[in-house]
């Protein structure tokens, strides 16, 4: 369950993707914003800090690794977990070049997201 109303920042660029894990997290008690690409998500890093940044690496625009290097450049941000979401290979290793929480690999199961989610917000700095 979500710890006092933490919030999510979903960066994806597949619509279906983001709403399945937006309607989850909602249900489950998070405040939720997405984006479809890096710049997007820079432009609401500039607004509003979320608890926890889920990323897709592979976007058009700015992809995630672009994302995650500007992030950690951010006074406000750099300091938020983020847990990449990913249908690429070497995810395992693309999560601790970039030094993300975790990693979950595409397709995923809607279980395993939440309790990935959960440890990250109760443990951000898990590596």
């Amino acid at each position: 369950m979500a710890p006092a109303a933490a919030s999510i920042l979903v960066v994806d660029d597949d619509p279906a993707i983001v709403d399945i894990i937006t309607q989850v997290l909602a249900a489950e008690g998070y405040v939720t914003r997405a984006c479809r690409n890096g710049l997007e998500a820079l432009d609401v890093l500039n607004e509003w800090r979320p608890d926890l940044i889920l990323l897709d690496l592979w976007m058009p625009k700015m992809d995630g690794w672009e994302f995650r290097r500007r992030q950690l450049t951010l006074d406000v941000a750099r300091d938020v977990p983020v847990v990449l979401l990913s249908a690429g290979g070497r995810l395992e290793e693309h999560a601790q070049t970039l030094d993300a929480a975790a990693a979950i690999p595409k397709p995923f199961d809607l279980t395993d997201l939440l309790s990935v989610v959960d440890a990250v917000l109760t443990h951000p700095n898990p590596r």
